[in-house]
C-alpha cells in the first residue's frame, strides 16, 4: 500500500507542477505525451521500492519470495478494492476481478506443480497468465483517454484538468504493472532497467518545453472561444430600467484559456466579471449550461454596441400577478417569451423560501440544490413559444421588501442571426491569428428584475 501510494502521489506531485507552471493542456493534442509525464513515474517509483526493499533488507527469506509477497499484497489490495467498489454499487469493479482472478490463476498453478519454490520457474504462469490483463487494460486506457481528455480539456479554467487525467493514468498503471512492476528486481541489472523510467520521463519533460507540447492543434484539437454578443438590462422592484448596456462576453472553457486570450484582447477595454457577482445573478455572464456556473466568476467582458435582434425573437419576463396563498406565502405568476433557447435565473432574498412551483408535478428537496440560485431552462424546437409558469415564496412574518431577484436569459440559435459590422470586425481583427481555436458565436439579451 506504502507503494502505491507514494507512486500514485509522485504522479500527482508532478501534475500540480505542470499546473502552477502554466503548462497544462499538453495531453490534449499530444496524447501519448501521457505515458512519458504521468505513467513513467508511477513505474519508476512501483518498481524502485520493491527492489531497495528487497535488496537492502536483512532476512533469510529468497528474492524469488519477497517479490511474490509483494504480489501477494497487491493482490490483497484489489480485492479490498473490489469489494468496496462493490458495495457502493460502482459496476465498473468487474475491471479490478479482471486482474485478481489472472493472477489468483497463476498462483494456482505454482502451488500445484511446485513452481513456486523454483529460482525463475515461478514466473512463467504469472507472466503468461498477465497478457491477457495487459491488453484488457491497454485497451481499456484508450477508451478511459477518448472520454477522459476531450471533457477535461473542456472543463473551464476553474477545474484542475491535470489531476483528472493523472488519475486516470495513475488507474491505468496500477492496473497494468501492478503485478509486473516488483519483477524488475529479479533482474540482473535492475537499477539500469528501472533507470529507463527515469530516462523516459527526463526526455519527455524536456519536450514539455518544447511547442510540440502546445495544447492544441488546428482541425485536429481545437481550442473553443466562446463569445456571446449581448445586450444586457436591469430593472428595480416597480418595473423601471435603471442599466442597459451590451458587449461581447468571454467565456473561458479551459485551463490554458487565460493565457491565450491575453494577446487577443490586451489593449481592449476589457474587464473581469468577478466584480459584478454581488450584483448580479451568476456574475451578469450567460453561462450555457448551469454547471459552467462557476465560469462566470472569471469570465471577460468588452463593451460593444447592441446586437442585432429581430422583434419577432426579443425576449421578456412580465409579473402577471401576485396572489397571497397564505399570510407568510405568495404566489408570482410570469411570462416569458422569445427565441427557442430561453433560461431563467432566481434567487430568494432575506430567508424567503421557495415552497413550490409549476415547473414539473415534483418540487424537488433544497438538497437537490447546491446553491441558493435555481436555474431554469425552457426550449423550443425552431418555433418560439412564451411559457407561463409560477413560482411559491415563504417570506418573514411582516417582511415588505424584495422577495427574489429573478433574470431572464435568451440565446439566439433558432433563426439566421445577423452580426453587427463592430462585431465582424472584432472578430477578424482578434480571433483570425490563432489557427489553433474556434470559435463558436452567440446572440444574447439578458433581462435582471430586483
Amino acid at each position: 500500500m506504502a507503494t502505491l501510494t507514494l507512486a500514485a502521489g509522485v504522479s500527482i506531485l508532478i501534475a500540480v507542477i505542470i499546473d502552477e507552471a502554466n503548462a497544462p493542456l499538453f495531453w490534449f493534442s499530444q496524447n501519448w505525451l501521457i505515458f512519458g509525464i504521468y505513467i513513467c513515474p508511477y513505474c519508476f517509483v512501483a518498481a524502485t521500492v520493491p527492489t531497495l526493499y528487497l535488496t537492502w533488507r536483512e532476512s533469510d527469506i529468497p528474492l524469488r519470495y519477497g517479490i511474490q509477497l509483494f504480489n501477494h499484497s497487491h493482490c490483497i489490495i484489489l480485492i479490498l478494492l473490489a469489494i468496496a467498489t462493490t458495495c457502493l454499487s460502482i459496476r465498473s469493479s468487474f475491471a479490478i476481478t479482471i486482474g485478481i482472478i489472472f493472477y489468483t490463476l497463476s498462483v494456482i498453478i505454482n502451488w500445484a506443480t511446485g513452481l513456486q519454490s523454483r529460482a525463475f520457474s515461478w514466473l512463467i504462469p504469472v507472466l503468461a497468465l498477465q497478457i491477457i490483463p495487459f491488453l484488457f487494460f491497454s485497451y481499456l486506457s484508450q477508451q478511459l483517454f477518448t472520454l477522459f481528455i476531450p471533457i477535461a480539456g473542456r472543463s473551464g479554467c476553474t477545474s484542475q484538468p491535470e489531476i483528472t487525467i493523472s488519475g486516470c493514468a495513475i488507474i491505468i498503471a496500477v492496473m497494468t504493472t501492478g503485478f509486473l512492476a516488483p519483477l524488475f528486481g529479479i533482474l540482473r541489472k535492475s537499477k539500469t532497467v528501472i533507470l529507463g523510467f527515469l530516462v523516459v520521463f527526463v526526455a519527455f519533460a524536456i519536450i514539455l518545453a518544447t511547442p510540440l507540447a502546445f495544447p492544441f492543434t488546428k482541425d485536429v484539437a481545437a481550442e473553443r472561444h466562446w463569445v456571446f454578443h449581448t445586450e444586457r438590462s436591469y430593472y428595480d422592484i416597480n418595473g423601471t430600467m435603471t442599466r442597459n448596456d451590451s458587449g461581447y462576453f468571454l467565456i473561458p472553457l479551459d485551463r490554458y484559456f487565460p493565457t491565450t486570450i491575453k494577446d487577443i484582447i490586451s489593449d481592449t477595454n476589457y474587464t473581469r466579471t468577478g466584480k459584478d457577482c454581488s450584483e448580479m445573478l451568476y456574475c451578469g455572464v450567460p453561462v450555457y449550461i448551469s454547471k459552467f456556473k462557476p465560469l462566470s466568476n472569471y469570465s471577460y467582458w468588452i463593451p460593444a454596441e447592441r446586437p442585432v435582434i429581430p422583434n419577432e425573437y426579443k425576449a421578456g419576463i412580465s409579473l402577471l400577478n401576485k396572489t397571497a396563498i397564505s399570510e407568510s406565502t405568495f404566489r408570482y405568476s410570469f411570462e416569458i417569451a422569445g427565441p427557442a433557447h430561453l433560461q431563467v435565473f432566481f434567487n430568494p432574498l432575506n430567508q424567503s423560501q421557495l415552497v413550490s412551483w409549476s415547473v414539473c408535478d415534483e418540487f424537488p428537496t433544497k438538497k437537490f440544490f447546491k446553491e441558493s440560485t435555481y436555474f431554469l431552462t425552457f426550449r423550443n424546437g425552431i418555433d418560439s413559444n412564451s411559457f407561463q409558469f409560477y413560482l411559491d415564496f415563504k417570506v418573514p412574518e411582516n417582511y415588505e421588501g424584495p422577495v427574489f431577484d429573478i433574470a431572464l436569459a435568451a440565446h439566439h440559435t433558432n433563426y439566421e442571426v445577423t452580426h453587427t459590422k463592430e462585431f465582424k470586425q472584432f472578430l477578424t481583427l482578434r480571433f483570425a491569428v490563432p489557427q489553433f481555436a474556434y470559435n463558436a458565436l452567440l446572440i444574447r439579451t439578458e433581462h435582471f428584475h430586483s
